[in-house]
């Protein structure tokens, strides 16, 4: 992806330069099924992304999904919106946001044999719970209710699939 974020931002990945080239060359031997070193590529990969967050924040948003450990963003506050974690320095820095559309999410019906479909109930899910969590904890009680509502309405398909497809 990183020739796509330098067409996207030329400026984007300059002071990065170094960590790239460094991920880059256990990419190559991944991706060329050579022998490579899990740990030397993960934390490279790592070290890319985290520098990303701290070198452009605060000048620029910084978002990032569950997938990212977000032990890695020290002096940053992980706000759950929609369904992405923006960091902040400031953690009252989130504006208010509507929950997603769990009534499209789930207008065409739950599709327990789609692993994408299940995947993506889980996020929400998390996601959802993890912003009611954050705002009882901002003390935003009137936000709670629209949330809560929409974390009711994905229970059953959340219990549903627990059933189905228990860890």
């Amino acid at each position: 992806y990183f020739p796509q974020l330098r067409r996207w931002d030329p400026s984007l990945l300059v002071p990065l330069e170094d960590r790239v080239l460094a991920f880059g060359e256990q990419l190559a031997l991944f991706e060329k099924g050579l022998p490579y070193d899990f740990a030397t590529i993960e934390g490279r990969y790592r070290a890319v992304i985290g520098g990303l967050a701290h070198l452009h924040r605060p000048a620029r948003p910084t978002v990032l999904t569950l997938e990212i450990q977000l032990s890695d963003y020290e002096g940053t506050t992980s706000v759950p919106e929609g369904l992405v974690i923006h960091l902040f320095e400031d953690p009252a820095g989130s504006q208010e946001l509507p929950p997603p559309d769990v009534d499209r999410l789930l207008q065409s019906g739950y599709r327990p044999q789609d692993d994408v479909h299940r995947h993506v109930i889980d996020v929400w899910a998390e996601m959802i719970s993890m912003r009611l969590r954050y705002l009882k904890a901002m003390t935003r009680f009137a936000e709670m209710p629209a949330w809560e509502d929409a974390l009711e309405r994905l229970a059953p398909v959340v219990q549903e699939q627990r059933r189905a497809y228990p860890e």
